[in-house]
């Protein structure tokens, strides 16, 4: 054991020393001695701001510490629920490669894994007490609250390092049927004690300390040691400023967590290639995904827009209606021109009507999204009226001709390279804007997406005449 310690030490220091020279690379490009100089003092003035700014606020601070004390289940029932979802993605202690190649010399595993078991409850330990003096430090919550909440959080975080060590060995569902499981022994404790909430905690703790103890015997028995080096190598060195800084980013290859828990057998079976429409479902799932983290940037300031903007008065809030139809549409029609750009489209016949059907079957449900937000939004502000359901489908007209008219527009400029926009396109988008805008002061605005409608079935009716 001392000699597995001792290599242990050996890897960890030569990790340190590598991960230091590049991190000072990195802050090298990044900062020089004068940024740093005056960072500094920038960092220390803005500290004392900040502590100045959270005095005035202790009255307030006081009343949220006598709020929170009957949520204390609902606290510990997240931290539960942090580790299951962790387990989809993270096996909770760092086993790299290094540590595997350590087996394979004359040291036992159980040793090993040992030592970086506990390793990760003192990386957290420390984690937890840098947090409780920082805040001791620099807000004016009392140290008895802080010492309670930090120190049933780092309590209940190191006794569920094991059980999310051994959930991420197991398939999908069993994990959600084991946080099941453990929720109803947690409920069961907080009927038990209802009205002593130490008694529930110490209760908690005794469960998870009895789930340790039977987790112990076979915590090495059924490992899948590749996922769990893979993942471990991939958390290790995966250093986001230096990554930064070289433009070099590790991709980590996880599977979301809706696409493991939902693997249906329709999935399994052959590709059905002769459905034309489905083929090009596929290509435009591979085209956003390529996209992923930039579309979700965009939707997601298009749903703060709306959010934002609609608790300020009525005329952001009608704005904000109007940026969401347009940012939407916009967006959409921008990644439906990227999606003509991959190599293996141009190899394929193409149809614009499947494409587009085939596109929209892709689009539909973050339409859905953001339609449900502004509906809760205008719902939330102006309840159940007539007037709000009128004014709720005009926007859902709106938003859905556009998005149609948009998408034809590119249609048109992929078919011909002079394409111009025609101006009534232009007019229509105009007057839909102005009237989603008007339709906050004056109700009857709201019969123009009436119009807008017949206009969509004429052009469609058109087009396949």
């Amino acid at each position: 054991m001392r000699r597995t310690w001792e290599l242990v030490r050996f890897i960890r220091k030569n990790r340190r020393k590598k991960k230091k020279k590049l991190y000072k690379l990195a802050f090298g490009v990044a900062i020089d001695r004068t940024i740093s100089i005056y960072l500094s003092f920038f960092i220390f003035i803005g500290l004392f701001i900040i502590y100045d700014e959270l005095k005035q606020l202790q009255p307030w601070f006081l009343e949220m510490e006598t709020t929170l004390g009957q949520y204390i289940h609902i606290f510990i029932a997240g931290l539960f629920l942090r580790a299951i979802i962790l387990s989809f993605y993270h096996p909770g202690i760092l086993f790299t490669s290094a540590e595997f190649k350590m087996i394979t010399l004359p040291y036992l595993k159980k040793h090993v894994w040992l030592i970086t078991f506990i390793e990760t409850i003192i990386k957290n330990t420390v984690i937890f007490i840098l947090i409780l003096f920082s805040l001791i430090l620099f807000t004016p919550i009392t140290e008895i609250f802080l010492l309670k909440w930090i120190g049933l959080a780092m309590v209940v975080t190191i006794l569920l390092i094991l059980p999310q060590w051994y959930l991420f060995q197991l398939n999908p569902w069993r994990r959600v049927f084991a946080y099941i499981i453990a929720m109803l022994f947690v409920l069961a404790i907080r009927f038990l004690f209802w009205s002593v909430s130490w008694y529930f905690i110490i209760g908690t703790i005794v469960l998870l300390i009895l789930i340790n103890c039977l987790l112990w015997q076979k915590h090495l028995s059924v490992v899948d040691w590749m996922r769990v080096i893979q993942e471990s190598d991939t958390k290790v060195w995966n250093m986001f400023f230096v990554n930064q800084m070289s433009k070099m980013g590790i991709k980590q290859e996880n599977k979301p967590l809706l696409q493991q828990l939902f693997r249906s057998e329709k999935r399994k079976r052959p590709f059905p290639y002769q459905h034309d429409t489905i083929i090009y479902r596929k290509l435009w799932k591979v085209s956003l995904a390529e996209e992923k983290e930039h579309f979700i940037q965009a939707i997601t300031v298009i749903i703060l827009c709306l959010v934002v903007l609609s608790f300020q008065n009525i005329w952001l809030h009608g704005f904000s209606m109007i940026i969401s139809v347009f940012g939407f549409n916009k967006i959409t029609a921008s990644y439906f021109n990227a999606g003509f750009k991959q190599k293996i489209v141009h190899s394929l016949p193409w149809d614009m009507d499947v494409m587009k059907r085939a596109f929209l079957y892709r689009m539909y449900p973050i339409l859905g999204l953001v339609s449900t937000v502004a509906a809760g939004l205008l719902i939330f502000h102006g309840g159940f009226s007539v007037t709000v359901m009128v004014q709720l489908v005009q926007y859902l007209i709106t938003i859905y001709v556009l998005l149609h008219l948009e998408l034809e527009i590119s249609i048109n400029k992929l078919d011909q390279r002079q394409y111009h926009t025609p101006c009534h396109n232009w007019l229509i988008g105009m007057v839909s804007y102005v009237m989603i805008l008007l339709s906050f002061f004056i109700p009857l605005a709201s019969i123009y997406a009436l119009f807008l409608l017949i206009y969509y079935f004429h052009i469609w009716k058109k087009k396949k005449m």
